[in-house]
Order: structure tokens, then C-alpha cells, then sequence
């Protein structure tokens, strides 16, 4: 309505074909219609004419208005929707890696105990077959033979020492004496670093 008042200086005569649809809808009404003329009414001329402008602007302006405030309205929903979505899809990413890592820890918990079972097995090989070896070899050699070879076998590893590391003499006038200050000293003082090279 305001577009229409602020263009009645354009629109002077209505074209032909605006004025016969504006017959045939007028002749619904049994009203007969011989032309369509818009004129300028100057109605920013008197206050009454000012008074309906102004209602006129202000009704426009609130029409545009409420249309600014819907679209805010469907953008702000619009927008809350995506941050919605946003958060949904980052949650489900954080299940996906959870659930995968839960996966990856269920194998390796699976690859640790066929692999401790491996182990344990192979022990059990290992132990059967030393097993059968002694068995055989004392057999073969006899029981004292093994227990003197196994006893070798230490001494030759270390584990078994068969000197004595005091050595006590009856040249001298402090044999005991000597050995058990030797004792003690052993006790007290570390044993001297290796120095060859």
C-alpha cells in the first residue's frame, strides 16, 4: 500500500488490460466499471492525509519489522541446529576412537596371553627335554657320574668355589692368627679392581 501511494504520480492511467481485469472482477458485484484512473490525491497536503501516511509508513515498517525478526528467528534456530549437530558428530568421533581403542586393547590383551602361553609351553618343552636328558645320561653314566658332572659344571661357571681364600701355614709363628686376620681384612676390604688390559 505505501509502494502504491508513493508511485500514484507514475501511474496515472491503469493499462488497458488492468482495467478489464478490474471490470470482469468488479461485474462479479453487478458493478459496472468504464475505466481505472489513479490519481494524485496529494495527501501529505493536509494533516488527515499526514496522520494516514504516517499509519501507513508505520505499519509497513512494522511489517518489515516482524519479517527481520522471523528470519533472525530461523537463522538463530538454524544456527543452534548446527552447533547441535557439530556436537553430535564430534561425540560420536570420541565413541568411535573409544570403542576402537577398547578393540586394540582387547588384542593385545589376547596377543600377551597366547603369548605368555607360548612361553610357558616352551618351558615345559624345554624342562621335558632336559629331563629326558639326564634321565638318559644317567642311564648311561650313573647317578654319582651325572652329580660329579653337574658339580663340574659349576665349579667351571663360578658358582661353586673349591680353594680355600685363606690359606693358613705352619712356617710362621701366627698361623692362626694370620688366617683369621686374613678373614677379617677380606670382610673389611673391597677386592682390588682388575687392572690388565
Amino acid at each position: 500500500m505505501l509502494e502504491n501511494i508513493h508511485q500514484r504520480d507514475q501511474a496515472a492511467v491503469a493499462p488497458a488490460h488492468d482495467a478489464h481485469a478490474a471490470r470482469v472482477e468488479l461485474a462479479r458485484y453487478r458493478v459496472t466499471c468504464d475505466g481505472v484512473y489513479v490519481g494524485n490525491i496529494h495527501l501529505d497536503a493536509t494533516a488527515a492525509g499526514q496522520q494516514l501516511l504516517a499509519t501507513q509508513t508505520d505499519r509497513e515498517v512494522a511489517v518489515n519489522q516482524q519479517k527481520l525478526y522471523d528470519q533472525q528467528k530461523q537463522a538463530e534456530e538454524s544456527r543452534a541446529k548446527f552447533v547441535r549437530a557439530q556436537e553430535e558428530a564430534e561425540q560420536q568421533r570420541q565413541l568411535a576412537a573409544a570403542e576402537y581403542k577398547v578393540r586394540v586393547e582387547g588384542e593385545n590383551a589376547k596377543s600377551q596371553v597366547a603369548r605368555a602361553k607360548g612361553e610357558a609351553e616352551s618351558q615345559v618343552i624345554i624342562g621335558e627335554g632336559r629331563a629326558k636328558a639326564y634321565k638318559l645320561l644317567v642311564e648311561t653314566l650313573g647317578q654319582s657320574q651325572v652329580a660329579q658332572l653337574e658339580l663340574l659344571k659349576l665349579v667351571v661357571e663360578g658358582k661353586v668355589q673349591i680353594t680355600p681364600q685363606v690359606m693358613v701355614t705352619g712356617a710362621g709363628s701366627g698361623g692362626t692368627t694370620d688366617a683369621l686376620m686374613g678373614t677379617i681384612l677380606r670382610q673389611v676390604v673391597p677386592p682390588a679392581q682388575s687392572t690388565t688390559k
